[in-house]
């Protein structure tokens, strides 16, 4: 487990363009780092993205809403991986 987890939101077919480009450079930092991808649950298009990253992206498939309840989500989720 990483120190260190990135939260990557897409709610919207306008942030396409940008998701991979956002993850691969995650990817490339030099600590560790966890990345959660938070996505609205009927994206059809993200299984495409996440194959032409690395791998080791969880992807968390969520309702629409205002984006800090979408952080919010991820963050709680990020938070119950990093108890031991």
């Amino acid at each position: 487990m990483a120190d260190v987890t990135a939260i990557i939101t897409c709610m919207t077919d306008a942030e396409r363009p940008f998701v991979a480009d956002a993850i691969r450079s995650v990817q490339r930092q030099t600590a560790p780092t966890d990345i959660t991808l938070c996505v609205m649950e009927d994206n059809d298009w993200i299984d495409d993205i996440l194959a032409s990253v690395e791998p080791g992206v969880e992807l968390l498939r969520l309702r629409g809403g205002w984006v800090g309840a979408v952080r919010n989500r991820a963050i709680e989720r990020a938070d119950r991986k990093s108890v031991v």
